[in-house]
Parts: structure tokens; sequence; C-alpha cells
């Protein structure tokens, strides 16, 4: 054995905590919002000339990127109740329905985007 005082060093471990702070983005939500825009986009309601096509991709994109959606849609530059109509529209199990006889309000929340 050795003479003299032994030395000892320490190792801490932390978490990465960036990580932690970013949910997964909710796929389920994603998926549903781009089927809503798939619909209105059959509807005729939008195209991907109209500059809220382009907005809808950003919406999606902060999405996937983990934000909430009214972080999202805010960021996007679109109203919470066009999510809402997308979530509503991308939800509905028959497309056929939606095309016979389209709502009102989604032609006129889509047109006053």
């Amino acid at each position: 054995m050795g003479k003299g005082s032994p030395t000892y060093s320490t190792v801490q471990i932390t978490p990465d905590v960036t990580l932690a702070e970013v949910p997964p983005p909710d796929s389920i939500a994603i998926a549903t919002i781009n089927r809503g825009i798939q619909v209105a986009a059959e509807s005729r309601w939008i195209t991907p000339t109209n500059p809220l096509w382009g907005k809808l991709q950003k919406l999606v994109q902060e999405l996937e990127a983990g934000r909430n959606l009214t972080t999202a849609a805010q960021s996007a530059g679109v109203s919470q109740r066009l999510v809402e109509r997308l979530l509503e529209l991308g939800s509905q199990s028959q497309k056929s329905r939606v095309r016979q006889s389209p709502p009102e309000t989604s032609t006129a929340i889509i047109n006053r985007m």
C-alpha cells in the first residue's frame, strides 16, 4: 500500500434539459389537419396558389416542430377557428358528405384568410 492521502475525482451527470422541454409532436393532430387541408383542397375552398396555402403549410411545420396548436396557429398567422375547422374536416369519416353540402362557414372562414 502506498503512503499519503488518496486523491478523488467526482463526475456529475446532468440530463439534457432542452430535450426534456420540447414535447413530441402530436402526430394525430398533424395528420388530421393535413386531411382537413386535403378536404378543403378537394372541395376547392383553397388552392396551392392561395396565400393561405403557405400559412397552412407553416402551421403543419410548426406542429411538427413540437409547438402546441395555439402557438403554431399564431406563428403561422391563421385563426384558431380555422384550425378547429380543419380538425373537424380531417376527422370526418365520409369526405363525400362534406363535398355534397359544404358548410357555409368553411368557405367563409377560408376565404377571409
